[in-house]
């Protein structure tokens, strides 16, 4: 028993030494990872572990009823930032050198972040309205 236990610890730890993809969805949509694994609802923060240089993952924003997808933000400090597309595939084809994070897998450490946004098409429209 007590090597079943020792070796739960040392599979945690693993983990934890890895780099993060911290995702913070705002009202109006959420994401969804293209395996599965994680989807982020709006008002969500969610964390993916990544334990090694690359995540073979498309993340996909996905606006609510009411909302459109206006891209992803953070400029270069984030995955994706800057880009019109709902499909974040940057990870994809690459390690995370790109983003300052040792590419040779768990122990590299560092945080990165995905940042959709999402517009309210009545806030939208009220806005045209108004101008």
């Amino acid at each position: 028993m007590l090597w079943v236990r020792t070796a739960a610890v040392l599979g945690l730890s693993v983990l934890l030494m890895g780099s993060n993809l911290i995702i913070r969805v705002p009202q109006g949509g959420s994401v969804i990872l293209s395996s599965g694994i994680v989807a982020c609802a709006a008002g969500e923060t969610c964390t993916v572990d990544v334990d090694r240089g690359s995540l073979a993952e498309t993340f996909t924003a996905v606006a609510a009823d009411g909302y459109s997808f206006r891209g992803w933000t953070g400029g270069d400090a984030a995955v994706c930032g800057g880009t019109l597309v709902a499909d974040c595939t940057e990870l994809d084809s690459g390690p995370f050198s790109d983003f300052g994070i040792d590419a040779a897998g768990p122990g590299s450490g560092g945080t990165l972040t995905l940042l959709p946004a999402f517009e309210d098409q009545g806030a939208a429209a009220g806005a045209c309205l108004a101008g």
